[in-house]
């Protein structure tokens, strides 16, 4: 964890930075409350996973709640248009062929 104050690096266990003395805890309560709201951006990413990828790039360090959460919903999401293609499909080629051998 960093310091918001100073920018220097600080054990997450700290209480107050040992560089400029600012007081730690309201820094991560923020951290919390700003990367909280995760579930949104997973669903964004489900229905549009190309913004999943780039928000979960663009925000891998500053909102990792967030960031995982589009980029779990963004490989969610392809995998079910890749599954719902190939089902399209099997589906496509094969109900044509059993009418077929139903008239014969």
């Amino acid at each position: 964890m960093y310091c918001q104050k100073c920018g220097k690096e600080v054990s997450d266990q700290a209480v107050i930075c040992v560089s400029c003395g600012s007081e730690l805890s309201s820094q991560r309560r923020a951290m919390t409350n700003s990367d909280s709201s995760a579930f949104g951006f997973g669903v964004l990413g489900f229905f549009v996973p190309l913004a999943g990828i780039i928000l979960g790039i663009m925000w891998n360090t500053d909102r990792p709640n967030r960031a995982h959460a589009a980029l779990i919903g963004a490989i969610i999401g392809i995998v079910a248009s890749v599954v719902l293609v190939i089902l399209c499909y099997v589906l496509a080629f094969s109900i044509p062929l059993l009418f077929m051998f139903m008239e014969l």
